[in-house]
């Protein structure tokens, strides 16, 4: 039987923005913070092209910054940078980037920013259709609440987390402190299903990488996961299988 999650097992963070987007620390500073704190790989994952206010990226950006990520590895052999975005979940739940450029990223982090108060209905076909994506690795702090600005959406959780393990979709523990999304009480409901999480630090600054420790291993131990559900302990082969799993059988399926 596997043991519950300890940060001696974990082995990196997808969930990170840079100063691509919303960020202040440069794609070099958050590899090197990464790398010393003995990461063996370190996600990516810039706001794309809706969220203006935050600088999202559109094609073309990510594209670019995914060329400075290719040229950037060869300066860290020690830590394996993979890129990805954090993508927007549309209101009628198709995704802000197109899928040629998805098809270029390493792995795929889906988010609902805006639209949070849409009925009930609506924003769970929304949250299914982004699900389904066979592009979407990730569907990022699936609740959206905010602790002490907003709560969680209102939506049917069953029927969402019932659709992310139909299609292998990872769900996150989103660990910024102000997010905790989705929370102890909710993981240990999932617990005994089919579905891999994912401890997201959502750093905005180097430093923060620390809040995957601080926050999300707790929630996880709270919930009295296995550390094998959680793919942030995975090698980097075995992680890179599990996020190409939905993609793979995609392509298989349409071949």
């Amino acid at each position: 039987m596997n043991g519950l999650l300890s940060n001696l097992n974990i082995k990196g963070d997808l969930h990170v923005h840079t100063n691509y987007s919303d960020g202040i620390s440069s794609i070099y500073e958050v590899v090197s913070f990464a790398r010393d704190m003995g990461y063996k790989y370190i996600g990516i994952s810039d706001h794309t092209k809706d969220l203006k206010v935050v600088n999202g990226l559109n094609e073309k950006r990510l594209m670019n910054e995914r060329l400075e990520v290719r040229k950037l590895q060869s300066k860290f052999p020690e830590i394996k940078i993979l890129f990805g975005a954090e993508v927007n979940i549309r209101q009628d739940g198709s995704l802000d980037i197109e899928e040629s450029a998805l098809r270029e990223l390493d792995f795929v982090i889906a988010s609902i920013h805006y639209g949070f108060y849409l009925d009930r209905e609506t924003n769970t076909k929304r949250m299914i259709k982004a699900i389904r994506n066979p592009y979407v690795s990730i569907i990022g702090h699936p609740t959206g609440r905010k602790i002490g600005e907003r709560e969680r959406m209102n939506v049917r959780y069953d029927l969402i987390f019932k659709e992310a393990e139909r299609t292998g979709t990872i769900v996150e523990v989103n660990a910024t402190n102000d997010r905790l999304d989705i929370d102890s009480n909710m993981v240990y409901d999932l617990r005994n299903r089919e579905v891999l999480f994912s401890i997201g630090s959502d750093a905005h600054f180097a430093p923060q990488l620390h809040s995957l420790s601080n926050f999300g291993v707790f929630i996880l131990r709270r919930a009295l996961v296995p550390e094998n559900k959680v793919i942030n302990t995975f090698n980097l082969n075995h992680l890179l299988e599990v996020l190409g799993r939905k993609r793979r059988s995609f392509n298989k399926d349409n071949d």
